[in-house]
């Protein structure tokens, strides 16, 4: 994953973003202060969105190839409530939904090729969350080189949440 993420989504790199873990508890991505410092010595709000958002991302595509599907995964609806600095190294921690919701998105996906799953994440810090974040993920089946016009709207068959996704530096495509 963090192979990919430096190939795909280069501002990673810049940012110091790793995923740490994968594992029961669900996803651990981690990040220096020091490149994501703002004007106030305090971590930048976009950061910490990134890393969110990434962190979700992560999950849902780790979810999917640990079940053997292959999608594309973008995000779809986020939002974040920032509730305090935060003045040290970032970690954000993205808790695997309950079961019976990972057994629906992947039922989902496995009938029509297509699923969302919502996932809450948030930045840890030694006095609690600094941030929560919800979204929705959107996993659908990744285009063969013969379809790329088969979905609709958007610019080259993209749907209109490809192209938002493109913009907010979500990761695009996971290795084949």
């Amino acid at each position: 994953m963090n192979a990919y993420l430096a190939r795909h989504v280069p501002i990673t790199q810049a940012m110091g973003i790793r995923l740490r873990s994968f594992d029961a508890a669900g996803v651990t991505m981690t990040a220096p202060l020091k490149p994501n410092i703002n004007d106030k010595g305090i971590a930048f709000g976009g950061t910490l969105a990134s890393i969110l958002a990434l962190s979700g991302w992560a999950l849902t595509d780790l979810v999917l190839r640990e079940a053997g599907e292959a999608a594309d995964v973008l995000i779809a609806v986020a939002a974040a409530e920032y509730r305090a600095p935060v003045a040290g190294r970032i970690v954000a921690r993205c808790p695997l939904p309950p079961a019976e919701e990972l057994s629906a998105f992947l039922t989902a996906y496995r009938l029509r090729g297509r699923a969302r799953l919502k996932v809450e994440a948030f930045i840890e810090t030694k006095a609690g969350p600094a941030v929560i974040f919800h979204a929705t993920y959107v996993a659908r089946r990744p285009l063969t080189a013969s379809e790329p016009g088969k979905r609709r709207g958007g610019a080259k068959g993209r749907s209109p949440s490809a192209e938002r996704s493109e913009h907010d530096g979500g990761p695009q495509r996971q290795d084949p």
